[in-house]
């Protein structure tokens, strides 16, 4: 346990008792009821040394908001951002490869018909 009384080392403390395991909200917020400042501070200082803050929210039938935020390895984290969706074909971009297609027709699999 830390020496310090401080918001942000209580929630320190208490997530590095629970090292790797998903904790509810409601069991910081009784540190600090800025909890979302102390947790940004936490990540600016653990980050660099290999640690990563995350957190999960997920909203319920009824329309509320549970939260629940995990201390743990920054390499155990997956930080890789999503993937864009594809783009759809433009009308010009698809007449493009039709013409390519009509005049390539061995390697794309169209005729040399017009």
């Amino acid at each position: 346990m830390s020496q310090r009384n401080t918001q942000r080392e209580k929630i320190k403390d208490y997530l590095w008792a629970r090292f790797g395991e998903w904790v509810p909200l409601p069991e910081i917020l009784p540190f600090a009821a800025q909890y979302s400042a102390r947790i940004h501070e936490m990540r600016k200082e653990l980050g660099p040394r290999g640690y990563a803050i995350e957190n999960r929210t997920e909203i319920q039938a009824d329309g509320s908001k549970r939260s629940w935020f995990k201390l743990d390895y920054a390499a155990a984290i997956d930080v890789t951002p999503p993937k864009p969706a594809p783009a759809a074909e433009s009308d010009y971009m698809r007449r493009v490869r039709e013409e390519q297609e009509r005049a390539t027709p061995l390697f794309a699999g169209g005729t040399n018909e017009p």
